[in-house]
């Protein structure tokens, strides 16, 4: 057997799984959840040691004020791949952790659907509407797949 195939039943299974929440539920906050928590089992089993696998923010330090630590920090990213040997989470608990981008090796989003739409306005551009249609309105992508990409 090639390991494309092997990689082709593994995937096929976790599609498989995805569905079983389905039977149980159809609300959508805890189909999304199993559905990340799946995923980062599956991670965690095949990736090494010295990486973890949770839920959580990226975030960069700087001592703003004395209720600020963070300098800049992510949206919640479903699954945070990061090298827990070249530096520790800044805070983890259970299957969450806010990390720093120099450990971040990879930020996954699930998504069981992907949505991208061309949302116009009358109008110039601006800053909400940066793209120039013809005529007088301005456009910008919108979608949970831009959601996505912008995390």
């Amino acid at each position: 057997m090639s390991i494309s195939r092997y990689y082709r039943i593994q995937y096929e299974k976790l599609l498989l799984e995805f569905q079983e929440i389905s039977l149980f539920t159809s609300h959508p906050g805890t189909i999304g959840a199993f559905r990340e928590q799946l995923l980062r089992e599956r991670l965690e089993r095949c990736t090494p040691a010295q990486f973890q696998v949770r839920s959580g923010f990226v975030a960069t330090t700087s001592k703003l004020s004395d209720d600020q630590l963070f300098a800049e920090q992510s949206r919640q990213i479903d699954c945070l791949v990061y090298d827990r040997m070249s530096r520790a989470p800044y805070l983890e608990a259970n299957d969450w952790a806010v990390v720093d981008p120099d450990c971040l090796c990879a930020a996954i989003e699930v998504k069981s659907t992907l949505t991208f739409y061309k949302e116009t306005r009358e109008g110039g551009p601006d800053s909400d509407f940066p793209l120039h249609s013809f005529g007088s309105s301005s456009y910008r992508w919108a979608g949970t797949l831009v959601d996505a990409i912008q995390n």
